[in-house]
């Protein structure tokens, strides 16, 4: 309903026609639209951050695809479902309604990332070049959350980040010289 038609046009009405339930039932659980708007976001917010952290931490699959499907459970649900200036809203509201969560679990996902590319192995190939395993994982970070503005569909996203991951995977490795000549 929150996607559907924003914060501000979303009514108890509503929730309480799409949940089955009369609007006293629901106001019985929920004092209030924002009460109601809190709490499905908490529950978004944790759900994504128990795939996330599944993902992360799948001990057989490669780094690449891990942190693909890492950064898909956090920021792909809303690609191609809502609007940016729906999406600026409901992110607005939400930030005020349940304060530093959504800092909070960024910087738990940066942390999480960080310490799986070092373990990996993936951030010793930037020493070199002084980009710290936190660098790389807040740009993987900032990647995602950009791109899951942009792309219209799961598949550009999926493939754009492809990109992203390739790239700090690949150590910022460069061609030897007798390759570039």
């Amino acid at each position: 309903m929150f996607v559907r038609f924003g914060f501000k046009k979303a009514s108890m009405d509503e929730a309480a026609r799409a949940a089955g339930i009369s609007r006293q039932a629901l106001y019985s659980h929920f004092v209030s639209k924002e009460a109601l708007f809190k709490e499905v976001v908490l529950r978004i917010l944790a759900a994504q951050s128990t795939a996330a952290n599944a993902a992360l931490h799948r001990a057989h699959a490669p780094i690449e695809e891990r942190l693909l499907d890492t950064f898909e459970a956090m920021h792909a649900h809303t690609i191609g479902q809502i609007g940016a200036e729906q999406m600026s809203e409901l992110r607005d509201t939400a930030a005020s309604l349940v304060g530093p969560v959504f800092q909070q679990l960024e910087e738990r996902l940066v942390r999480d990332v960080a310490a799986a590319l070092a373990t990996s192995g993936t951030a010793a190939a930037w020493d070199r070049a002084r980009v710290s395993a936190v660098e790389l994982a807040d740009n993987l970070y900032s990647t995602s959350s950009g791109l899951k503005h942009r792309a219209s569909t799961l598949a550009d996203y999926r493939s754009a980040m492809r990109i992203a991951i390739r790239i700090i995977c690949s150590g910022g490795a460069r061609p030897s010289q007798e390759k570039r000549r």
